[in-house]
């Protein structure tokens, strides 16, 4: 029979055994942390992303509030009633669209005549600048 006081330390493979689970679970943490921070960031992006698409939705609808419909039926004239919106699709990666939005009233005395005086507002896509598919800005009159 064994007296306890013959075992006092732990065996090399009890030191290995114990080094090797401790690994596992760090790896295991380490992962999750990482892959929880990927998550993070990935969803604040898509978050700012989804942000800036509402903002310039917003500025598109308070544009086309302003919308001034020309006075002719002659789909030659732009705007006209027909069409009042001018829409280009042929653009490599996008497309672009322009409209008159009110601006300010002119009166002429004289003749007792009132003109809404519009400032075209075109919007256009164009891709960003960089090597490989970066994707496209979206330009408001080239700003």
């Amino acid at each position: 029979m064994k007296r306890q006081s013959d075992r006092r330390g732990f065996t090399a493979l009890e030191l290995l055994i114990a080094v090797g689970l401790m690994s596992v679970i760090f790896l295991a943490t380490m992962t999750f942390f990482r892959t929880g921070t990927k998550m993070v960031v990935t969803a604040t992006d898509h978050a700012y992303a989804r942000d800036q698409a509402i903002t310039l939705l917003d500025q598109i609808a308070r544009d086309l509030d302003r919308l001034v419909i020309g006075d002719t039926v002659e789909r030659l004239v732009f705007p006209n009633v027909v069409e009042p919106l001018m829409i280009e699709a042929d653009v490599p990666k996008g497309s672009k669209f322009m409209f008159y939005a009110f601006h300010h009233r002119e009166y002429f005395q004289a003749a007792q005549d009132m003109k809404l005086v519009g400032q075209l507002i075109e919007y256009r896509v164009q891709p960003r600048p960089g090597p490989g598919d970066q994707g496209v800005d979206l330009l408001r009159t080239d700003e």
